[in-house]
């Protein structure tokens, strides 16, 4: 009889446990170069990186979802002939509603905004000379926007402080005296008095390093 397949816990448990085993190992004394360790830890680290993959991928498979209806009733539109900008912004629409849900992973994600890309393109090649007048005529505009959701309604400082997503990148949760976020608004050139303000009273320039920043 074959030996049965391991589930990804118990592999990534197994690895733990080797890794206490070679550090026993080290502490009684081996053999090994101190350049020797170094690789080995780095393989480890790397096969364990392997093993969370692994462990993701297996408790994912029972989950999946599809494209979002908005842009398939787009791809419907379009093999008719009714292919507008309002039909496409509901499709652009619908794509960014079930990626902020975390409905739709990355790597699909990038698909099917880039093909939705091209289709701005395709449908607004006329408005290039008019980005003035693109608000009147019903144009849309390919164009960076912020990443932090309902930033207008706050400061940009509160919005990074009550972020799950910037506080575990920052490990803000070690920082009692927010000397970190206050480091981090130094890097990017953001003054405190500018960043704790609102938003929208916030200066241009500022701004357009938030921007340039990607963030």
């Amino acid at each position: 009889m074959g030996q049965s397949e391991k589930c990804p816990d118990e592999e990534i448990q197994e690895m733990s446990e080797r890794d206490e085993d070679s550090v026993e190992e080290d502490d009684s004394g081996s053999q090994y170069s101190q350049k020797q360790k170094k690789q080995q830890q780095k393989l480890q680290k790397s096969l364990r990186k392997q093993l969370i993959q692994m462990h993701e991928d297996y408790y994912n498979q029972g989950t999946y979802y599809s494209r979002p209806s908005s842009t398939i009733v787009y791809t419907l539109a379009q093999q008719m002939s009714h292919d507008c900008n309002d039909h496409l912004w509901y499709a652009i629409l619908g794509l960014t509603n079930v990626y902020i849900d975390m409905r739709l992973n990355s790597k699909n994600y990038d698909i099917i905004f880039e093909e939705l890309q091209n289709e701005v393109i395709r449908l607004n090649i006329h408005y290039e000379e008019t980005q003035g007048d693109r608000e009147e005529i019903g144009g849309i505009i390919i164009e960076n926007k912020y990443k932090f959701l309902l930033m207008r309604q706050q400061s940009l400082y509160n919005f990074m402080y009550y972020s799950s997503y910037v506080r575990t990148k920052l490990k803000l949760w070690k920082d009692r005296d927010n000397k970190i976020l206050e480091e981090f608004m130094a890097k990017l050139g953001i003054p405190l008095n500018e960043a704790k303000q609102d938003f929208r009273q916030m200066n241009q320039k500022y701004k357009s390093i938030l921007k340039s920043q990607n963030c």
